[in-house]
């Protein structure tokens, strides 16, 4: 703030007060409220240097990808500005900003990975100014992001943008397991009685009041069943309420890594679209080769 302009206001609040007040003062008497004056301005000044200081604008321009785990400057100053956006995780920032982050890339979920389109959001909104120039060749990334054929995503990594190896299981696991059952099913081989397992490698195995068999569906056909649970936000969801008496069902699905265990009718609406699906490829796995 400008003392100057301090001074003159004061002054003309003085001038404007003192035909209320008799002219008689002395001179003495109106140095001596201009020196208060004065005494005054060099205080607010003094508080608005102060609130100034403890009100200075943070900022930081990234210009390095950034993996989750990653330490040092640049993730204390990425953890810096999620805590501005109220955020936890840079996935949340990314879905967002995902209309400039991920859907132009294809991609709609975020992926935790701080690639080019988001180091490009976090600049716009916390950039110190314009970029410098990266060292070395630079190489243009077209996706932050690639699909595995296991329905996971791995990120870009390395100097010239190269695609992280996809993680490999090392044996078949299930993606979707149920059992179920209708009234007192003591023995499984009763007609009341279900139960139904889909493995990664595509072995498909029923046993039901039908009878039981084993069957390779296609490629295709887990991935759709494995987008269907991811869609579905199931993994992600507090699944709990009160057993049904007549009807009892368990649940056991695995995508991205993460595995789930649910008792009907915990999440039920969310497990409807991935149970009609699995009845879909059962009923085409039975009549393969068959006319039904």
């Amino acid at each position: 703030m400008n003392i100057k302009r301090y001074f003159v206001v004061a002054t003309l609040a003085s001038i404007l007060v003192l035909p209320t007040v008799s002219f008689a003062q002395s001179a003495a008497e109106i140095q001596a409220k201009i020196e208060a004056l004065l005494a005054q301005i060099q205080q607010l000044q003094a508080r608005l240097d102060a609130l100034q200081k403890t009100q200075t604008q943070w900022c930081h321009t990234f210009n390095i990808n950034i993996s989750a785990g990653s330490f040092g400057s640049e993730a204390d100053a990425l953890t810096e500005s999620l805590k501005r956006e109220n955020m936890s995780s840079i996935t949340a920032f990314q879905e967002k900003y995902k209309d400039e982050i991920l859907i132009p890339n294809g991609l709609t979920h975020g992926t935790g990975y701080v690639g080019p389109s988001t180091r490009k959001k976090l600049n716009q909104l916390y950039g110190c100014g314009s970029l410098p120039p990266p060292p070395g060749p630079f190489y243009k990334c077209t996706l932050e992001a690639k699909q595995c054929s296991d329905g996971s995503y791995v990120s870009r990594t390395g100097p010239k943008c190269e695609f992280a190896a996809c993680p490999m299981y090392t044996t078949s696991y299930i993606i979707y397991k149920k059992d179920a059952g209708w009234g007192p099913c003591a023995n499984p081989n009763d007609v009341c009685f279900s139960k139904v397992s889909l493995f990664s490698d595509g072995v498909l195995v029923v046993q039901d009041g039908d009878g039981s068999y084993k069957k390779n569906i296609t490629a295709d056909s887990v991935k759709s069943v494995q987008e269907i649970i991811r869609n579905s936000n199931v993994m992600h969801k507090t699944c709990t309420a009160s057993i049904v008496a007549d009807y009892w069902a368990t649940y056991q699905l695995t995508v991205d890594y993460q595995t789930k265990n649910i008792t009907f009718p915990g999440c039920e609406q969310e497990l409807k679209s991935v149970d009609i699906l699995i009845d879909k490829i059962k009923t085409r796995s039975r009549c393969d080769g068959l006319r039904c």
